[in-house]
């Protein structure tokens, strides 16, 4: 396969390089320090970011990114080189605005969400104002990969989330109540995406599992589900 480098990409890789040379590299023993005794985000992080944003390299990972939105718009292609100089400190992604699981997240965002949900809460993922979280984790499988789910959902209205709660020994709390129409939603949406991702493998011949098509076809059910919360949610 060919994976030579366009002009454009190139010229981002090269610009990004440098900016971690001289920028990320150097604070990486500051770092360790800092995360040695703290899990609060090191001081230092939101200067890097500053000047990251400053540099136009800022919400690289986002493909469908829109005029109005902060930050450069790459293809995954060109983006590919720059998340591997990205990678060579796991900590570094964060600078750019593009760590996970907060990428994936923006991008459900701004193809499942109404105008009003992004405002509340795509905008502030955009400006590293907050943070995102996605769960898919069950205790007995690695849910990560979709067709390794072992949780029964069943359609039972408020049920959803109890019944998820029972199967993994978690507690619901108070806020997840207040806002699980748009906490299904968007989580749904997002399962709805890896199983579209699933589906087209099997198109292309390239799914791993056997259970890769029965997957697959759950995504526009799972669709049109979360579609039904969405317009529930606040």
């Amino acid at each position: 396969m060919d994976f030579e480098l366009s002009g454009r990409s190139e010229q981002w890789r090269k610009k990004l390089q440098a900016f971690f040379d001289q920028e990320v590299l150097p604070r990486h023993r500051g770092w360790l320090e800092h995360t040695a005794g703290s899990r609060a985000t090191p001081p230092f992080m939101s200067v890097l970011q500053h000047k990251a944003r400053a540099a136009g390299l800022w919400n690289l990972g986002l493909p469908e990114l829109s005029d109005d939105e902060p930050g450069t718009r790459l293809s995954n292609l060109e983006y590919a080189p720059l998340a591997e100089i990205m990678g060579r400190l796991f900590w570094a992604p964060e600078v750019f605005n593009c760590q996970a699981p907060d990428v994936p997240n923006m991008i459900a965002l701004q193809n499942c969400a109404t105008p009003e949900q992004k405002a509340r809460w795509l905008r502030p993922l955009l400006q590293a104002e907050t943070r995102s979280a996605f769960g898919m984790t069950e205790p007995d499988v690695a849910s990560s990969d979709a067709t390794n789910i072992a949780t029964r959902i069943v359609r039972d209205h408020h049920d959803y989330i109890r019944r998820y709660c029972e199967r993994t020994g978690l507690t619901t709390p108070d806020a997840l109540k207040a806002d699980w129409n748009f906490y299904m939603a968007y989580n749904m949406f997002r399962i709805a995406a890896i199983l579209q991702g699933i589906a087209k493998r099997v198109e292309a011949g390239t799914a791993s599992s056997a259970q890769a098509a029965d997957s697959g076809a759950s995504a526009r059910p799972m669709a049109q589900l979360a579609w039904q919360f969405a317009q529930k949610a606040d």
